[in-house]
């Protein structure tokens, strides 16, 4: 036994100067690893941050506002004076839209305000009807206008 134990005694001295040198070397593995780890979590909550804040400067980039409030009214007699007075009166009509998202705007509800319109200038009745209406920055009515007494029937 005494010739045995020098050798397990000396194997066992091997193995653990073998798992302290072990250690070692994978204690700093561990903690290169643990600090990249840590880098690599705080680069991705910055990403994070930094895709949160763009998403939403690109969502309110791309919300579009109404600017101006163009008319186009086709009237029969080709009266500028009445064409005016037509494009006046209606933008005063449409004013509060100037500034609204155009996503929040409802042209059901423009339709509803502006197409059976009457309008009366220079003592004469004026009929509005819608043709179409573009939804833009900058938004665009096409009407038709017609004399009251000189109304088509649908």
């Amino acid at each position: 036994m005494k010739k045995v134990f020098p050798f397990i005694s000396a194997f066992l001295f091997g193995i653990i100067l073998g798992a302290a040198g072990l250690n070692l070397f994978i204690a700093k593995k561990i903690d290169s690893l643990y600090l990249e780890r840590e880098s690599m979590l705080f680069k991705i909550s910055e990403q994070e941050t930094r895709l949160e804040k763009l998403e939403k400067s690109l969502a309110e980039r791309w919300k579009r506002h109404v600017k101006e409030i163009i008319v186009f009214p086709d009237t029969q007699n080709n009266n500028s004076h009445v064409k005016i007075k037509i494009k006046q009166k209606v933008a005063e009509l449409l004013k509060d839209l100037i500034g609204e998202e155009i996503d929040k705007i409802d042209p059901l509800l423009i339709y509803n305000i502006v197409n059976d319109r009457k309008l009366t200038i220079e003592g004469k009745d004026y009929l509005l009807k819608v043709e179409v209406i573009v939804m833009d920055t900058q938004m665009e009515l096409f009407l038709k206008v017609f004399l009251e007494e000189k109304i088509p029937e649908p």
